[in-house]
């Protein structure tokens, strides 16, 4: 494909600064994508210099500075500016490493190609334990599986569409309740005006290899998976 589209990165962060710093680097040098890019970091008021740091030695970097305290307004604000620049969005949180490179290529394709894949899960792949069906290099999850994740703050690339269908994420509730009333709600909303948009996860188990929770000081690919 010649004319890929624009894609906005977006970074989640609060008081992380030395990990953020790794986080942004390794995105920088691993993250393999040929189309235009940029860098979103929304921030929810850090106070250990992040702000600082990111001026210095990430000019190029769009700083969001969110008021709100909760994870549900710090993603919804750096969301709300990708949207404005990109119809397809990066999303992780700060302390989620690429340990290697990792190809984003077939993944947007499948988001820009399938109208009814608005959401690829690239933390979680491991193991399959949900209800879905394999369609090529990825796994299309039934809504009813109990095991259904869509995490806001964990790794994912996803279109404009996914968020035009099952809005914004829950504001003002703790992070692991948010990620709990997020999915419920997307549950809800899976079949409103019959439409089917649906959350896809990688076939390779090696991409899930690929990150390194930092903030957990785990490394996934020493764990089996």
């Amino acid at each position: 494909m010649s004319d890929w589209p624009a894609l906005a990165i977006l970074v989640i962060t609060y008081n992380r600064k030395d990990i953020l710093r790794q986080t942004i680097a390794r995105l920088y040098e691993h993250l393999d994508y040929v189309g235009p890019r940029c860098v979103i970091v929304t921030d929810s008021g850090s106070t250990d210099g992040t702000q600082a740091m990111l001026m210095e030695e990430f000019p190029d970097i769009m700083l969001v500075q969110n008021q709100g305290t909760t994870l549900g307004s710090n993603a919804n604000a750096g969301l709300r500016v990708a949207l404005s620049r990109a119809d397809y969005i990066y999303q992780s949180q700060d302390d989620m490493w690429l340990l290697h490179h990792f190809d984003l290529h077939p993944h947007v394709e499948r988001l820009m190609t399938d109208p009814t894949c608005g959401y690829i899960r690239l933390w979680g792949a491991g193991g399959h334990r949900y209800t879905a069906n394999l369609e090529g290099n990825h796994w299309r999850i039934w809504w009813n599986s109990d095991e259904l994740y869509i995490p806001s703050d964990r790794p994912h690339v996803k279109q404009r569409r996914f968020h035009e269908h099952f809005g914004m994420y829950p504001e003002g509730l703790g992070t692991a309740v948010t990620e709990d009333a997020w999915c419920h709600q997307c549950k809800g909303r899976a079949g409103m005006d019959g439409k089917q948009i649906d959350v896809f996860v990688p076939h390779a188990v090696d991409i899930e290899r690929n990150f390194e929770h930092a903030g957990w000081h785990t490394r996934w690919r020493d764990q089996g998976i």
